[in-house]
């Protein structure tokens, strides 16, 4: 690991266990998380993840959804599985570069969210919500045998700060930034039950 994902992930980890402790002198009625259902629809542009010319700037857009359970007043975590479309490269018959098909990545993983709202706001139906979200997955590439890149798994994580805006008790908006070893932002929709 990098030593800026090692930072990353000490920082969430000490914000973390902050929040974990001070959940405990924090026992009024107000906005919470706890035992509600979260599931996002988000895009979020990668590299291009598979053939490609020196020096080009291709993606990989991606299409991801994630189903996330709160099982604090402030924490949820869940799984997410995505889809994306990528260039390969069919060597088989040359050795060499030859035609440039189209194949498929498949994207899988864990995310937790720790919000900040729950430990300042009083109203169950607040409309906005601030909260950090850490992922941690990877990417499945579907190529056939003899193109590049192989067919095979990659690693895929992240640590972002997120915000929601709910244009009503159970849907809204939402984006991500922060730093991710393949991608730093995503976004979409956010339903809340």
């Amino acid at each position: 690991m990098n030593n800026n994902l090692k930072r990353s992930i000490l920082a969430l980890t000490l914000i973390i266990t902050f929040l974990i402790k001070s959940s405990d002198t924090v026992k009024a009625q107000q906005y919470t998380i706890k035992d509600r259902f979260n599931v996002k629809l988000a895009y979020s542009k990668y590299p291009q993840l598979g053939f490609t010319w020196h020096g080009s700037d291709e993606i990989t857009p991606s299409f991801q959804t994630e189903l996330n359970y709160g099982l604090l007043n402030y924490m949820e975590i869940g799984p997410y599985v995505g889809y994306g479309t990528f260039k390969a490269n069919d060597i088989s018959s040359t050795g060499n570069y030859g035609a440039i098909l189209k194949s498929n990545a498949l994207f899988y993983g864990m995310n937790t969210n720790v919000h900040f709202f729950p430990f300042l706001v009083k109203s169950e139906n607040f409309r906005f919500d601030l909260y950090l979200s850490g992922k941690l997955g990877g990417f499945y590439r579907l190529t056939e045998e003899g193109m590049f890149p192989e067919r095979g798994h990659e690693w895929d994580y992240g640590v972002y700060a997120g915000a929601a805006f709910y244009f009503s008790r159970h849907w809204g908006i939402y984006g991500e930034y922060g730093y991710g070893n393949y991608t730093n932002a995503r976004f979409g929709l956010s339903f809340k039950f």
